[in-house]
């Protein structure tokens, strides 16, 4: 008897509809986090590959736990009621917060409208985000009564309002809000003699904001994807010409912001430039045409040193291991040096001397004792 009291017990089954639905909701958020979240080209990332994903995954679980299940060990219930609520709301953020950030880089107009057909939204993404707001607002009205309703179909128009609203952030998800707008609308005048007046007030309003400011996205996403499409092969008079504006000696930072140039035949050409930022906190700009440093004149000569933009590498190798250098156990600490304008990997070995107690240091440089004078070449003595 005493077994059976101290045992975890399954209480789905006696969850109101609405909690019944939420727990599947929830269930499916912790499903989509295994599903692409993001396609780059042919390669797909599931939501466990990041941190965020698997923190989401984790407190799916927990919530799910939480909700469907007696533990006895709580003693207090109330406590892991609340417990259960606030993990869903921090699924529902953390997982808006994912799906409105990853819709803004590749938003049409961004970064993104380069590579639009190679970089899209995975379906795990979409479910995971209107998965977690159907869990939120269903367990949180449950919980509370809110809409002051036991009907599925206000609470439906209430989780339609909030993805309305949080789809009007992004330009490319204004059919979207259009659409649960229209949901929101269409349940509140169905349902208007059996609610109050507020809340007929409320959804309404949401449903008229939400409908414009989708019909205002889309409009704005759809003419930015023309003018953006279209840019390259529009009035080509105003582009500068490629090799005055990449002349040696010009300023990078023009070079930077300029998106196309002309060239000899005057066509106008697409300028893949590119920038790092490097660890001395210049910044890296280059192309097939030169490079240069943010700020300072743009180079044809030699390619960009990409390489040593992001090295901590500050003296040449021929300095360090010069012909007569005293010998150096840090060396061995030493990963790479400068060939010239190039950063090069050096690997630096050392082992004990049986013959004495010396270190005997070596790489492809040359050879020598630690606190002894380098030697250059690859003959070795016996050691």
């Amino acid at each position: 008897m005493d077994e059976e009291q101290n045992s975890i017990r399954n209480n789905f089954s006696s969850l109101s509809t609405a909690m019944q639905i939420g727990v599947g909701a929830l269930a499916v958020t912790l499903i989509s986090t295994f599903l692409p979240w993001a396609r780059i080209l042919v390669f797909s990332f599931q939501g466990t590959d990041g941190e965020m994903g698997i923190s989401i995954a984790i407190l799916s679980a927990i919530a799910i736990a939480l909700l469907v299940l007696d533990i006895p060990q709580f003693k207090n219930k109330e406590l892991q009621s609340k417990i259960s609520i606030a993990t869903v709301v921090v699924i529902a953020v953390l997982y808006s917060y994912c799906a409105v950030r990853l819709a803004k880089i590749i938003d049409v107009g961004g970064a993104g409208d380069i590579f639009s057909d190679a970089i899209s939204i995975g379906l795990g993404l979409y479910l995971g985000f209107i998965g977690s707001l159907i869990a939120a607002v269903l367990i949180i009205e449950e919980r509370w009564n809110f809409l002051k309703t036991e009907n599925l179909q206000i609470k439906f128009a209430g989780i339609a309002g909030i993805i309305a609203l949080i789809a009007l952030s992004v330009p490319q998800w204004g059919i979207l809000s259009i659409i649960c707008a229209l949901i929101v609308l269409a349940v509140a005048v169905k349902t208007r003699s059996t609610i109050s007046k507020q809340l007929f007030t409320i959804l309404l309003v949401i449903g008229i904001v939400s409908t414009g400011g989708g019909i205002a996205r889309a409009v704005t996403a759809d003419s930015q994807s023309d003018s953006s499409s279209l840019g390259l092969f529009e009035d080509s008079s105003k582009a500068p010409n490629c090799d005055e504006l990449m002349e040696e000696g010009a300023d990078v930072s023009t070079i930077e912001t300029t998106e196309s140039c002309k060239d000899e035949d005057g066509t106008l050409v697409f300028m893949m430039t590119m920038s790092d930022t490097c660890k001395n906190g210049k910044t890296l700009v280059y192309n097939d045409s030169g490079w240069g440093y943010k700020g300072e004149k743009w180079t044809k000569i030699g390619d960009a040193p990409t390489g040593r933009c992001n090295s901590d590498a500050t003296e040449q190798c021929t300095s360090i291991f010069a012909a007569g250098a005293v010998t150096q156990e840090s060396w061995t600490a030493i990963d790479e040096c400068l060939d010239g304008d190039d950063v090069k990997w050096v690997y630096t070995s050392t082992m004990p001397c049986f013959m004495d107690d010396g270190e005997y240091i070596y790489n492809e440089y040359g050879w020598g004792f630690a606190g002894k004078p380098w030697t250059l070449g690859s003959d070795t003595p016996s050691c």
